[in-house]
Order: structure tokens, then C-alpha cells, then sequence
């Protein structure tokens, strides 16, 4: 059974929680059905590429699988990808392993975390450190995440810290769907608007990049 930890955006959701979906503290992370998230990337309304993202039971473990591929063209020619293939171990509300191969426009990549006896052990961008157990990694499929004030960067291995503003309920529409959900807004290195639906499954992540596009990653229903 996962155990999740109770952090700052449980507290700011409690005072609503009767009128709210389920957020940060549920007991367990919602997984779907058949243990499988896919999403749809765009960039200005554009499809860029596409994440995928497999659940595993292994006991008392769970197992996740993330694959994603972007691809970014002007006028038939890529001028940017993106491609990493990760794998994290979570149990009782932490990570107990995290490893990924990132291919970033041609800059191969690997970043390791290791649980140790004094703290999670991090190989990537910089020289090896050890942080707290306590630290997640920016996987947004686990809503758990948004209770922390500071997570591992999935595709540096950098500490970045969060803030995780208020949740506020709405109805976000998906196709010719109109779904209840709840968003947050979460601010650090990046900004990014994150949506769950009343189940704490991740419908969609939005954020502006550099050079002003926006770029949407949207669960396919």
C-alpha cells in the first residue's frame, strides 16, 4: 500500500475538500483501469509528439514507465527533439529508484537516483549529491507530487524547488467533453498549469516556453 505524505497543497485544499476532487494526500495515486496514460503533445495547437506512461504492480512496489518523443518542425525540417525513456520505483509515498536516457536535440544523457542509507543518491547534470528520502521526482501523474516544496528534475536530476498555489475547481473541456476538474499552478524554474480530474488522474499540463509558444501535454480519453 502506498502511504502518501501530507504537504503544503493538502493543506490549502482542505478548507474546500468537500466541494473539491480528490488532491494531494489521497492514500494512493489514482491508476487507470488498464494501467496504461497516454497524451497527446502540441505547441501553438500543433502535434509535437506524444508521452505514454505504463503502471506496474511488483508486490508492494509500483513500477512506471514514461516514454516520450517530440519533435519540433518548420516547413518539414526538425529542428528540435526530445526523447527520454524513464523508469521509477515508488513505495509507501517515495521513490526507492529513478533512471532515464535523455536525448535532448542530439545531447545524450543519463541521470540515476539511488536509494542509500542516508538519502537518495543523484547522478546527472552536476556533481553526484544526496538529498533528503523524502524527495520526489517531477513525475505529475502522481498528484502527491504537488505536496512537496521541492522535487527532482526529471531530466537533469537538479533540485528544483515549487510552489504549488491554491486548487480552484472547473470544468475543463477536453474534445466535446466538458470534464469536472481540478487545477493548480505551479511556479519554480518554469510555470505550468496542472490539471487532475476527481479522481487525481492527470488530464493536462500547459506551460508557455521560451520563445512564447505554448505547449499543452493532454491526456487522451
Amino acid at each position: 500500500m502506498i502511504v502518501k505524505t501530507l504537504g503544503t497543497a493538502f493543506f490549502l485544499g482542505c478548507a474546500i475538500a468537500a466541494t473539491l476532487p480528490a488532491g494531494p494526500g489521497i492514500a494512493e495515486p489514482w491508476i487507470p483501469p488498464d494501467n496504461r496514460l497516454e497524451f497527446t503533445i502540441t505547441r501553438d495547437g500543433s502535434k509535437i509528439g506524444s508521452q505514454v506512461v505504463t503502471l506496474a504492480r511488483d508486490g508492494e512496489r509500483l513500477v512506471v514507465d514514461t516514454k516520450i518523443r517530440i519533435a519540433v518542425r518548420i516547413a518539414f525540417v526538425v529542428v528540435h527533439r526530445f526523447e527520454r525513456d524513464s523508469r521509477s520505483i515508488w513505495q509507501e509515498g517515495h521513490v526507492h529508484g529513478y533512471e532515464a536516457n535523455v536525448n535532448n536535440n542530439g545531447k545524450n544523457s543519463r541521470i540515476t537516483v539511488t536509494p542509500r542509507e542516508e538519502g537518495l543518491a543523484i547522478a546527472g547534470k552536476g556533481p553526484p549529491r544526496i538529498v533528503p528520502h523524502t524527495l520526489l521526482v517531477s513525475e505529475f501523474w502522481n498528484v502527491d507530487v504537488l505536496s512537496q516544496d521541492s522535487v527532482i528534475n526529471t531530466t537533469t536530476g537538479t533540485v528544483d524547488r515549487i510552489t504549488v498555489g491554491p486548487p480552484e475547481k472547473i470544468s475543463l473541456e477536453m474534445g466535446n467533453r466538458s470534464i469536472p476538474a481540478i487545477r493548480y499552478r505551479v511556479t519554480g524554474k518554469a510555470t505550468r498549469d496542472v490539471w487532475y480530474d476527481e479522481r487525481g488522474g492527470l488530464l493536462r499540463i500547459a506551460r508557455t516556453a521560451r520563445d512564447g509558444s505554448k505547449i499543452v501535454t493532454q491526456r487522451r480519453l
